[in-house]
């Protein structure tokens, strides 16, 4: 199996480029539909999350690259998350419900821990990374940038 960068590694490249353009360039060299999707719940207004706070979760304790999942293994599951998704059942049970989100954080190294709170709480912070650039890299994304 092939290395896949982790999101916070892709991010961190992203902040690194000097340019619009560049930044760009980051972002379609990893053109996978995971990464694109993830993108597309961070910036998408119309998809909605049924997570009102983020859990207390212990922090996966080995280094970058070893945890036993990553961001773009997860996001699978992130379905049972979406409100506004055809699959979304309705909320779960909540110990069931607190449980999944519980598995999901301490799987994955605590940088795409992170990001996936950033990602449920609508407010990703990367420097340089805004719904217009994301837009303009991915135009087939289903969402309108406000005007």
């Amino acid at each position: 199996m092939s290395y896949k960068k982790l999101y916070n590694e892709i991010f961190d490249e992203f902040e690194l480029a000097k340019t619009t353009k560049e930044k760009i360039e980051v972002l379609r060299k990893y053109n996978d539909n995971t990464f694109i999707t993830f993108l597309n719940y961070c910036f998408n207004p119309d998809i909605k999350f049924d997570v009102d706070k983020i859990p207390n979760y212990k922090p996966a304790p080995e280094p970058a690259g070893l945890t036993w999942s990553t961001i773009h293994l997860q996001m699978r599951k992130l379905y049972l998350f979406i409100t506004t998704s055809d699959e979304y059942k309705g909320k779960l049970p909540e110990r069931k419900h607190t449980n999944i989100l519980l598995q999901i954080f301490e799987s994955v190294h605590v940088k795409e821990a992170k990001l996936l709170e950033q990602m449920f709480l609508k407010k990703l912070k990367v420097k340089g990374l805004t719904a217009k650039l994301v837009k303009e890299a991915f135009p087939e994304l289903p969402f309108q940038l406000k005007s």
